[in-house]
């Protein structure tokens, strides 16, 4: 349908593609913002879309359950509390052998409960509102084998060398119309993306079926036979803990394939990261002077912060310089279109054969560069299949044909070699605690926000405290957009169903000295068993190595 020519009854929609970076158990965070944001969907009228989801780590968990509220109808606050607040708890997770810390196993069963039909959270009834439109999700995993690439190079002179990235992924499409299979297939890969390496073991995933996707992609190191292929994988957010850049990708792809409509109207696209642990500004003055020695568990905590925070600000800063250069590059091309019209309107003044001439030669060198970049491409296709039986690259692509729409060649050529081809502007917004005033602190926001991220496991009132803090968030940015969309009914019944909870947020965090004594029993069983399970590891690595040397 034709911008403009929406009817009345149809409201514009606010299209959210979501970031969900990993925490831990800071998922409780995850678990609150995004149970608010489902029932403002489901209560929405189709205002509220959400199509597509990239994660890591804790992030992955959420999407697949609130991708299963939003097409199944089923309650967000029921899949999210039983996932991050009742069941992850050290007791439940505590792994009773030496192969780990704690055990994913729990994490199976419970996901198995909560993703399927005939498990505690049923799908919703007839009248329960559906989200029609499919979700894209796609989660970080890290590859211990990792995969190898040949990484060409259109001079000639330099040979293609080898490369090798850890970061891999798995993507799915779920639909209204699918059954709890797809969201059960979704389990694993899930959980692998979650399994942070400082407690949980690496899972083995099967990417037989991928098998084609991979070589297509150029991957030198898939299995050459048709056997399975299974891959250890740990957390993908250990790489990519904030993959902001793959949820761009994910929109980009889905609407070049016309699976997900472009914007239509007054329809808005919003990629929306939610970061429980958002990068502030504080005194630094203590990390210049030569007199303050930072400790070293100072130091081995706060690394962990610094990836995420990092990675984060590379991402923006990338967005940043993308949304200028479209911007730059469109002012450009039509800058330069209308200075030649300008100059050819001139010189047909005085010559009008002259100026055809002159604007068909125009089109031909336009045309020529563009074929140029059309065989450097399948140059570099070339190179990148050289070691790969298969796929071979495509045939290379026809000259394009001739033009005298010099406006269209001359943006096609610009976009082509700047590398924004089919790219646009981004609209970036961020629910966290920095949505809520700058009180308390925002490093004292979570209770949950310590043992590397893991101090939530330790109690449910930390979780329930995380889970508010983002249910509020959230609650917030809602309050921000419903003013300007439209759909306050959709902000009611998140209020409504945050009273029906019942739970009350704290002035004070709940911390490690408000702990009952049973709780700080298991916080130190926990630790006696890092100290068995490291000494387990030990002693094998030792008598690993006493045969070699002998």
């Amino acid at each position: 349908m034709p911008s403009g020519d929406r009817p009345n009854s149809d409201p514009p929609k606010l299209r959210l593609a979501l970031t969900l970076p990993g925490a831990v158990s800071l998922g409780s965070y995850h678990g609150g913002a995004l149970a608010a944001l489902v029932i403002a969907a489901q209560n929405s009228g189709g205002q509220i879309v959400i199509d597509a989801m990239a994660t890591a780590s804790a992030g992955s968990i959420t999407g697949v359950l609130a991708a299963r509220a939003l097409l199944n109808g089923c309650d967000p606050v029921a899949l999210m509390t039983s996932a991050w607040v009742e069941a992850d708890s050290l007791r439940n997770l505590r792994s009773s052998d030496t192969t780990s810390v704690l055990s994913a196993e729990p994490l199976v069963q419970l996901a198995a409960d909560l993703l399927d039909v005939n498990g505690s959270v049923p799908d919703g009834g007839t009248d329960t509102p559906r989200q029609a439109e499919p979700i894209h999700i796609s989660m970080a995993l890290a590859s211990l084998g990792g995969l190898s690439y040949q990484i060409p190079s259109i001079d000639r002179d330099l040979p293609p060398f080898q490369a090798l990235t850890h970061l891999d992924w798995w993507s799915a499409r779920f639909s209204a119309d699918g059954d709890a299979s797809q969201f059960l297939a979704a389990t694993k890969p899930a959980l692998a993306s979650a399994a942070n390496a400082l407690g949980f073991p690496p899972i083995l995933l099967d990417r037989s079926s991928d098998r084609e996707t991979y070589i297509a992609n150029h991957v030198l190191n898939v299995p050459a036979d048709d056997s399975a292929w299974q891959v250890w994988y740990t957390d993908g957010g250990t790489l990519d803990d904030q993959p902001f850049g793959r949820a761009i990708e994910l929109v980009n792809v889905a609407e070049s394939a016309g699976d997900i409509p472009t914007l239509e109207g007054d329809d808005v696209r919003l990629f929306l990261l939610v970061e429980p642990q958002p990068a502030t500004i504080e005194d630094t003055s203590r990390w210049w002077n030569p007199d303050h020695r930072p400790a070293w568990t100072f130091t081995l905590f706060d690394v962990f912060n610094l990836k995420g925070s990092q990675s984060i600000y590379d991402d923006l800063r990338k967005l940043e310089k993308t949304n200028s250069h479209v911007r730059w590059t469109a002012a450009a091309c039509e800058t330069i279109t209308n200075a030649l019209q300008l100059a050819l309107s001139a010189l047909g003044d005085l010559d009008a054969d002259r100026r055809s001439e002159v604007e068909s030669a125009i089109a031909a060198a336009l045309g020529e560069s563009l074929t140029t970049m059309v065989a450097d491409r399948h140059l570099l296709d070339t190179q990148r299949a050289s070691v790969a039986t298969e796929p071979q690259p495509q045939p290379l692509e026809q000259r394009p044909p001739p033009s005298d729409d010099l406006a269209k060649l001359l943006h096609d050529l610009v976009h082509r070699a700047s590398g924004l081809q089919g790219k646009r502007r981004a609209q970036v917004e961020m629910v966290s605690p920095l949505l809520d005033g700058d009180s308390p602190p925002i490093a004292d926001r979570l209770a949950g926000d310590f043992l590397f991220h893991f101090g939530g496991f330790v109690d449910e009132d930390f979780r329930k405290h995380d889970f508010l803090v983002g249910w509020n968030n959230m609650r917030t940015w809602l309050a921000q957009r419903a003013s300007q969309h439209g759909f306050e009914p959709a902000l009611d019944a998140v209020d409504k169903r945050r009273r029906a909870l019942g739970w009350r947020l704290k002035p004070e965090n709940p911390s490690l000295g408000s702990l009952p004594l049973g709780d700080k029993w298991q916080l130190t069983r926990a630790a006696a068993h890092v100290g068995r399970v490291i000494s387990h590891d030990i002693i094998g690595l030792l008598g690993d190595d006493e045969p070699a040397s002998g």
